[in-house]
């Protein structure tokens, strides 16, 4: 009951992580990707609390995937070319060419299977293009990611502004204590505390739990797949294994 709520707070505020400081908005305006806008909503609307860190996530998964390509791209470059050499993009398309130039035929069939310099090189230039266009594109929030100056602030949100996700997608107002906690005046927020930040996939963030489970049941497909071969396997070498043995027994006796 209240005891049990009033030490489990206890013992939560005596684990310090950033988890204890943050709260995640699951439903949030698709155009309200403004992290002021969110700062200001936490500070007039819901009693002064301070926001020290917002992030609006949106729905950029293809974005973030090119950036995260093309870092890595840069890395195998990088590991590529002597070090200390320049990472313009000018002077790395001197060494590619330089470097492909110099090929001999065998090292230009290996190149299909171990790509080098050049091979990144060219893909860099494709994923940069990607990326100029993706970054044109206009996009809308998925999710809000807010972390408070005081413990005190996230518990008194998440007391206020809780209501579940099955009432907030209905936006029934009715769920809230004041009205005042509307965001825009007319939107119920289904708030949440946050995960640890360490635990977030951003690159998946937007991923439907449809798509998610989806992918669970292929991955536990292929691994009792792969342990059902793997017993096969060991069962037909067992069966090999005994024939040859009783072979052998067989020779030795008649020896």
């Amino acid at each position: 009951g209240r005891y049990l709520r009033q030490a489990e707070i206890a013992f939560d505020e005596d684990q310090q992580t950033a988890q204890d400081y943050s709260i995640m908005i699951t439903n949030p305006p698709k155009n309200a990707t403004d992290p002021e806008e969110w700062r200001e909503y936490f500070q007039d609307r819901c009693d002064g609390a301070e926001v020290a860190v917002c992030t609006v996530a949106l729905d950029n998964d293809l974005l973030v995937q090119a950036l995260v390509d093309r870092r890595q791209t840069y890395r195998k470059i990088r590991y590529g070319l002597p070090p200390g050499s320049s990472m313009d993009v000018i002077d790395i398309a001197h060494h590619a060419a330089d470097i492909e130039r110099k090929r001999s035929v065998w090292e230009k069939i290996l190149a299909f299977a171990i790509p080098g310099v050049p091979e990144h090189f060219g893909h860099l230039i494709v994923v940069n293009a990607k990326i100029t266009a993706l970054v044109q594109m206009d996009y809308v929030a998925t999710q809000v990611f807010v972390s408070f100056e005081t413990e005190a602030h996230q518990r008194h949100v998440l007391e206020n502004l809780t209501v579940g996700s099955a009432r907030a997608k209905r936006n029934d107002k009715s769920a809230l204590s004041d009205r005042k906690y509307l965001f825009r005046g007319k939107y119920v927020l289904d708030v949440r505390e946050a995960s640890e930040p360490n635990t977030v996939h951003w690159q998946s963030l937007n991923v439907s739990s449809l798509i998610k489970l989806r992918q669970q049941a292929l991955t536990t497909f292929f691994t009792f797949g792969g342990i059902v071969a793997v017993a096969y396997v060991v069962r037909a070498i067992s069966e090999i294994d005994s024939e040859y043995t009783s072979i052998y027994s067989a020779l030795a006796i008649s020896g």
